[in-house]
């Protein structure tokens, strides 16, 4: 149970991520490009443990997938999402690094038009809700405190946005290295002292269901597809391309890469291990929950507290990361492209020799620009900090809630990006079908959602097609026919 010290060192941990806000919390002075990406600057510590922390959000997803599906964990949140992130590392890195951009969708915006950057915006928000992560550290929260499940969500959702709203992404940056000591911490002071005490993989032999040491689980073949075409995420997560984007160069963020998805298998490998001890020493644990009954059963009073807090940063990294970068897509391709659109704004432009008077007017033009982005990506924190606790209140299952905002933003956006990146104007350039081809994509995917869980109230999909499956698809073949098009019309 959660004694005094627990709280204590709680209460200590919380004062430290408040601090740290504060102390980071000088966004009148800052530059866009200080506020939205930490000056373009980051070195691989930096990035390391913000790579690591904000991409293992789904903690309590992963335990529970573990629990149910034993080491298939390892292969759809481990494997498939390590060979993402290498791809990344490898092909996109050093396109990305050089961009001067600050957002995933203005990369959609400049390859095709406003109104495809806007629908890329409005299905990165969709895919970077923070509800899954939210609903998870509302269920630690009262775990703490003797409190209502929707009362634990509000302050989980409450508590990030707060100290997020205070600082920039200087300060997403720094209570991710504090939160990345936490996040190994916790785990393998528990898992050392199960080793010790029951053995390791002879007694999880003899007390589990041989499927589960099997490295497919007990999960079908689709399923199994369908988790390793979600793991290209990685190649549209606007969370990965702000960190690309603010790293000093491409080598510090390749090499950042490389290092992350080595501490994210050992930290896979901790977390599956201790969901299988759990499965073993209380089979009718919560799966949700499986890690945390693990934790209070077994360990003393103090290093209860850390593990919590191991669970807790995990949780409040990504949680922060996604609301903040909600914000910055918000400003940068919600509202100031609209504003553009509609009232064809335009910047200030001086000759060369232009008099001292016209400076000023361009600087004051330029501060007014800074503040009305800072100020609208904070109300993009909240607005969609509230959506997303909303949304975690309503919801029940995490990894089901994380596999459908993946499924249908995934199916829209890989074709299109890849195209972005890699497919030169000269060849192919149409303004136009983008936005089109993505709409179809889209409302594809999420019909068939639709269709089979409301309409035939199935639990999974007809013909074992997942949703995944017809936006992708889809989105590569008209893609496909828009280039023949294209090239017939140019006679080539």
């Amino acid at each position: 149970m959660i004694k005094t010290i627990d709280y204590w060192l709680l209460g200590s941990y919380l004062a430290l991520i408040v601090l740290i806000a504060l102390f980071s919390a000088k966004d009148e002075k800052k530059s866009l490009d200080n506020f939205f990406l930490a000056s373009r600057k980051l070195t691989i510590p930096a990035l390391v443990a913000t790579l690591t922390t904000t991409w293992y959000g789904n903690i309590l997803g992963s335990s529970e997938l573990a629990f149910n599906s034993g080491l298939a964990n390892l292969l759809v949140q481990g494997a498939f999402w390590y060979v993402a992130a290498l791809l990344f590392m490898v092909f996109l890195a050093p396109k990305i690094n050089v961009q001067n951009l600050y957002t995933f969708p203005s990369l959609i915006a400049s390859r095709f038009d406003n109104k495809a950057g806007i629908l890329a915006a409005v299905i990165n928000l969709i895919m970077n809700n923070a509800a899954p992560y939210i609903l998870s550290l509302g269920l630690i929260v009262c775990f703490f405190f003797p409190i209502s499940r929707d009362f634990g969500i509000l302050a989980a959702a409450a508590f990030p946005m707060l100290y997020t709203l205070r600082g920039s992404f200087q300060t997403v940056i720094l209570t991710d290295i504090v939160q990345f000591f936490f996040m190994y911490l916790g785990p393998a002071m528990l898992l050392t002292y199960l080793f010790q005490e029951f053995g390791g993989i002879e007694f999880l032999e003899a007390k589990l269901d041989p499927t589960l040491l099997q490295i497919n689980g007990n999960l079908s073949q689709a399923e199994i597809i369908a988790w390793s075409l979600l793991a290209l995420w990685t190649l549209v997560d606007p969370n990965f391309y702000q960190r690309a984007l603010s790293a000093v160069n491409a080598k510090s963020l390749r090499w950042s890469i490389f290092i992350s998805v080595i501490f994210w298998f050992i930290f896979d490998i901790m977390i599956t291990a201790l969901a299988l001890y759990a499965k073993a020493l209380q089979p009718m644990s919560d799966p949700k929950f499986a890690l945390v009954d693990l934790a209070q059963n077994y360990l003393p009073e103090g290093a209860l507290a850390i593990f919590l807090l191991a669970i807790l940063s995990i949780l409040m990294s990504t949680i922060d990361s996604l609301i903040f970068t909600s914000g910055s897509i918000f400003a940068f391709d919600i509202y100031l492209r609209i504003k553009n659109s509609v009232f064809k704004s335009s910047s200030v432009q001086l000759r060369s020799d232009a008099p001292k008077v016209s400076l000023t007017i361009q600087k004051s033009y330029q501060n007014r620009h800074r503040t009305e982005l800072l100020v609208t990506s904070r109300i993009g924190i909240v607005i969609f900090t509230v959506l997303a606790a909303y949304i975690a209140l309503r919801s029940e299952s995490i990894i089901g809630l994380l596999y459908l905002l993946g499924s249908l933003g995934v199916g829209t956006l890989l074709i299109p990006s890849l195209i972005a990146l890699f497919i030169k104007r000269t060849w192919y350039h149409s303004r136009v079908a983008a936005f089109y081809i993505m709409s179809c994509s889209f409302l594809s995917s999420a019909f068939w959602v639709y269709y089979n869980e409301v309409q035939l109230g199935l639990d999974g999909y007809l013909y074992d097609i997942e949703p995944i499956f017809v936006g992708l698809s889809l989105s590569f073949v008209l893609f496909v026919l828009d280039m023949l098009r294209v090239r017939l019309s140019l006679g080539k």
